[in-house]
């Protein structure tokens, strides 16, 4: 398997783990009522797949993001790691800052 393969799906079981234990605090807690909601509702097994589905994706594709995000990578002139860092020139301005102006103020 190759290492960048693994590193994502490593990541994203970490991120779905992280993201269903976080949902069953909140069912055990019953947290704005979500467990009530959930568990009278007609069709109970619907609404705590979508729970856990909604949670698997959101998680996972966080977990997985911050592991891309903070990959090292080989650059001569920075040895930080954690991305590509933009270089922003600077702007020296051609205009000097103090510049005399007259001003006409009307007289009525």
């Amino acid at each position: 398997m190759p290492p960048l393969f693994k590193l994502l799906l490593t990541s994203l079981l970490q991120g779905v783990v992280l993201g269903w234990t976080i949902l069953a605090i909140l069912l055990i807690g019953n947290f704005a009522g979500i467990s009530d909601v959930v568990f009278t509702a007609s069709d109970k097994w619907l609404a705590l797949f979508l729970l856990a589905f909604g949670f698997f994706v959101t998680f996972g594709s966080v977990s997985m993001g911050i592991a891309i995000m903070f990959m090292p990578y080989d650059d001569e002139r920075d040895h930080r790691g954690g991305g590509l860092k933009l270089r922003i020139p600077e702007f020296k301005s051609r205009i000097p800052n103090e510049i005399p102006a007259s001003i006409r103020v009307p007289i009525e």
